[in-house]
């Protein structure tokens, strides 16, 4: 059996990372993949995840990061624009640069865009700072903005104070009455052409100060500037919160949303969107919901495998990487442990699976952070070394039928859907089922055979999960030598070219 180094991970919670493997294998109601009967079963699966990804390329310093704790990825086929900000929020996570859990969409402290913005903010102050013949200029200048914010804070405050004394307003956001309430309310005031007429003197006035950097600062102190530009509120992508506001809309028999929609002030109100820089998938996430593309992993003592997860890491993940876990520490939950011990095999089936890449379009230019320059003004600050990879895509499944055996039989009654939630839910390879009334929220059942020699897990067809992703180092990436402009991912998705190569080469001119 060949064993080379390839790209790989393991991740484990922040807990299991801190315990020792001892404390490990010593849990009743925790088995690592190490401790497990299975303890090759995080290369198998690791090795099927790499030859789903190799088809869309791989360049030699990408890594492929495997989720520890698989939750529901929730998007739906009439929900399009909302399925897309729930794509960019679990794509726009930082990742370190060792082996960590990645549950669910990123907060923001923990959002890589936001963390590059603040970044590309400071190292544009730092390079005004160093340059005092426009300080005097610049200051006035600021003093007009200064006035011109006072006045579009003033009208934004006028009209949420408007929009308290509506009757609507008094309604939770999620509720679809709040949503059209709001939007209708806007309309009404005209918000939009008010709101334009207090902006514009801000735009004036910043492109005025541009104007003015732009006259002394250097080549690469340009590209700082052009940045910071590019990460302006205008330029960012509004996406809905929650699920129920297409859903609204649409019942309401309004024109169907567009693009031109979401572009607008009135879909930018933080209460009801996520306005950030825009990441896009570059598939059609509702049709993954309806494709088929069957894959199938079986996993047994005997299952050879090619690429090996913990060579690529450098650590030893599977000691960390769970096999089996238990969120209940109720009476009898740990039976499910001892029946796990008895495991023989594993069988994962998807409906689809599929690796989604991550468009970042203009907003992301990595040279802005990693000229040498621009090193020496923000190389010490903590959150620049955070920025250690950047994600290229997820690894998205749907419909997922699991299937454990055992070597010997298992009591039947004991494995239901309520004695699996009433121990607080489990989790098998990272897959959640049961806990906290999951098991109904991700559509899921499961069986037991009737020799009690198997249990099947089984999600409804819809039920998305994200099982990994495939991410690249950004602060030292790979150097590209090639002034040819690129607008296209191919390049990438050959395995041609790096993901942080094709954005530089994005902004040659």
């Amino acid at each position: 059996m060949e064993r080379r180094q390839f790209l790989g991970t393991s991740i484990a919670t922040a807990a299991a990372l801190a315990m020792p493997r001892s404390v490990l294998a010593q849990s009743a109601n925790r088995i690592s993949v190490a401790d497990s009967p299975l303890a090759n079963a995080l290369n198998v699966y690791y090795d099927s995840l790499v030859k789903i990804c190799q088809p869309q390329g791989l360049a030699n310093d990408q890594k492929l990061l495997l989720c520890n704790t698989i939750t529901p990825f929730p998007i739906a086929e009439d929900t399009p624009y909302y399925s897309q900000g729930v794509f960019r929020n679990y794509v726009d996570r930082v990742f370190a640069g060792e082996p960590s859990n990645a549950v669910g969409p990123a907060s923001r402290a923990e959002r890589f865009s936001f963390l590059y913005s603040d970044l590309v903010g400071i190292a544009n102050s730092k390079i005004e700072q160093s340059h005092p013949e426009v300080a005097v200029a610049l200051r006035k200048k600021r003093d007009e903005l200064t006035v011109q914010r006072k006045e579009l804070v003033q009208f934004l405050g006028d009209v949420r104070k408007q929009w308290s004394q509506q009757p609507e307003a008094a309604l939770p956001p999620t509720d679809a009455r709040y949503m059209l309430g709001y939007i209708t309310f806007l309309n009404n005031i005209q918000y939009e052409s008010q709101l334009q007429t207090y902006r514009d003197p801000v735009s004036d006035t910043l492109s005025e100060m541009n104007a003015i950097r732009r006259g002394v600062y250097k080549p690469w102190e340009q590209a700082v500037l052009d940045a910071f530009e590019a990460l302006s509120e205008d330029s960012s992508e509004s996406r809905p919160l929650q699920p129920t506001f297409e859903r609204s809309w649409a019942a309401a028999g309004r024109p169907p949303l567009t693009d031109l929609d979401f572009s607008t002030p009135i879909f930018r109100s933080p209460t009801l969107f996520d306005v950030t820089p825009g990441i896009y998938p570059t598939s059609d996430l509702s049709a993954f919901l309806r494709n088929q593309g069957t894959r199938r992993i079986d996993i047994s003592s005997s299952s050879q495998y090619q690429h090996t997860h913990d060579s690529a890491w450098g650590a030893s993940g599977s000691a960390s990487y769970m096999f089996f876990s238990v969120g209940g520490s109720g009476g009898g939950s740990s039976h499910f442990a001892q029946d796990i011990r008895k495991s023989n095999a594993l069988t994962f089936e998807f409906a689809n699976m599929e690796e989604v890449l991550a468009d970042r379009q203009l907003w992301f230019n990595p040279q802005a952070l990693i000229d040498p320059n621009v090193r020496k003004l923000i190389g010490t600050l903590p959150a620049y070394n955070r920025l250690q990879y950047v994600s290229v895509s997820a690894i998205i499944a749907r419909g997922l039928t699991l299937t454990v055996s055992f070597s010997s039989s298992v009591a039947t009654q004991s494995w239901t859907q309520q004695s699996i939630a009433a121990s607080g839910g489990i989790s098998i390879f990272g897959f959640g089922f049961g806990g906290g009334g999951s098991s109904s929220q991700s559509d899921s059942t499961v069986t037991v055979s009737a020799d009690g020699s198997s249990v099947t897990f089984k999600d409804g067809p819809k039920v998305a999960r994200v099982l990994g992703y495939r991410i690249e180092p950004f602060i030292k990436p790979m150097q590209d030598t090639s002034k040819k402009p690129l607008t296209s991912l191919d390049p990438v998705k050959s395995g041609a070219m790096s993901y942080i190569n094709f954005q530089q080469r994005r902004f040659v001119k």
